[in-house]
């Protein structure tokens, strides 16, 4: 052979080798595509979605770290509604979020919720750890939960549909107080139900749709949970702004009448 057919012959395996790699990610794209079962609305200025990571096809959703985002999440069209149950979102998702809306019609992962601050979120499942070591927020949950929920949570409030009938066993009691939302008051019941239908109207839940078509029937299966400490601070600060303090200076008197309360030290 040739310099010049030897030349040639390299320069042509070189081309072929490119038009092979170019065919092999170009049928690795459509797979992915051909798979997908999910869609990403991104609701807010996109300054605040900056750190939204959604893995199109792989299930992967997460919002770390994020400040006044919106998310929603839900199947995408012509999906069967028993995949839509089943649309899995890796955890940890919505991690030391401040604040911000996220809606998931699908179950997510492990630590849902992790250090979650502020941000108000519904889903329709979660693993293992749900709500750790949250300090502020609001996470309602349309269906069954792992084990060790609320473990170090501090802050913020849960409440959750006990829909195998199996979430007090999965309940980490340490730091929180359990009631039934059926006996608390109206306004938290009416906030959880605002909150579903929101969450119908962005994702078109069914379940979402299942209980707000029996509303009666499935509110003695919702659960309140509530860390004791944050609970015994509010309620001091509402006995003295009765007392009509305000700003500072409530903040101030609520501290002091909850170090008065022994309970709080036995840590009951």
């Amino acid at each position: 052979m040739s310099k010049q057919d030897s030349k040639f012959f390299n320069i042509f395996s070189l081309v072929l080798g490119i038009l092979v790699v170019i065919t092999v990610v170009l049928f690795a794209l459509a797979r992915s595509v051909g798979n997908n079962t999910q869609k990403a609305h991104l609701l807010s200025d996109p300054k605040y979605v900056a750190a939204v990571e959604t893995r199109v096809g792989s299930g992967r959703v997460a919002v770390a770290g994020q400040d006044n985002a919106a998310l929603a999440i839900a199947p995408a069209a012509g999906v069967a509604p028993v995949a839509a149950a089943a649309l899995p979102v890796d955890g940890p998702a919505v991690y030391e979020t401040v604040c911000g809306a996220c809606h998931i019609n699908g179950i997510a992962g492990e630590r849902f919720c992790v250090r979650n601050s502020g941000v108000k979120t519904v889903v329709e499942g979660v693993g293992d750890h749900g709500c750790e070591y949250m300090t502020g927020g609001q996470v309602i949950v349309l269906g069954a939960t792992g084990r060790n929920f609320a473990a170090g949570m501090s802050g913020g409030v849960a409440y959750v549909y006990d829909l195998d009938g199996l979430f007090e066993k999965r309940l980490n009691k340490e730091m929180v107080n359990l009631y039934r939302l059926i006996e608390c008051g109206d306004a938290d019941i009416a906030n959880v139900k605002s909150e579903i239908e929101k969450h119908v109207e962005l994702t078109g839940s069914p379940r979402g749709k299942h209980l707000l078509a029996n509303w009666d029937a499935e509110l003695p299966k919702f659960f309140k949970v509530f860390p004791r400490d944050y609970e015994r601070m509010l309620e001091c600060f509402r006995k003295v702004e009765e007392q009509g303090l305000s700003g500072d200076e409530a903040a101030m008197a609520a501290f002091e009448e909850n170090l008065k309360d022994l309970s709080r030290v036995g840590g009951n």
